[in-house]
């Protein structure tokens, strides 16, 4: 198990600010659960808009979640759009359907963001889009 610290999050959060910063998006959208927390992080860091509707995700939007696993949670919300839009991710599996754009860690063990509890994290997998 990978206990995942707010100081590495926050370096994260820097390496993916600048990153986007260079991609001029507008807003950020993040995936429930675990994304919202990146995508606040970000529009605070950024100084760009927060979308808290999947309507309101356009091709100038970041997407951010904190993980793709499976990646199964990416590729449904991708299905609800006429595009392809950025994605960017804390962490991502080798072998996810859905590769981010821009992913920093490797998943090598089950994460636990600082924002979760041991016990909850595991219904992260069960969120639907």
């Amino acid at each position: 198990m990978k206990w995942y610290t707010w100081q590495e999050c926050e370096r994260d959060i820097e390496k993916i600010a600048v990153w986007a910063a260079a991609k001029n998006f507008d807003a950020v959208y993040g995936i429930p659960r675990g994304g919202l927390v990146v995508a606040v992080l970000l529009s605070h860091r950024l100084g760009i808009p927060l979308v808290l509707d999947a309507a309101g995700v356009n091709p100038k939007t970041l997407v951010v979640d904190d993980i793709s696993d499976s990646g199964r949670t990416l590729a449904a919300f991708e299905r609800g759009l006429a595009f392809r839009p950025s994605v960017a991710t804390l962490f991502y599996h080798k072998d996810t359907e859905r590769i981010p754009e821009y992913a920093l860690n490797e998943k090598t063990a089950w994460v636990v963001f600082p924002w979760e509890q041991e016990l909850s994290s595991r219904y992260d997998g069960t969120v639907t889009v």
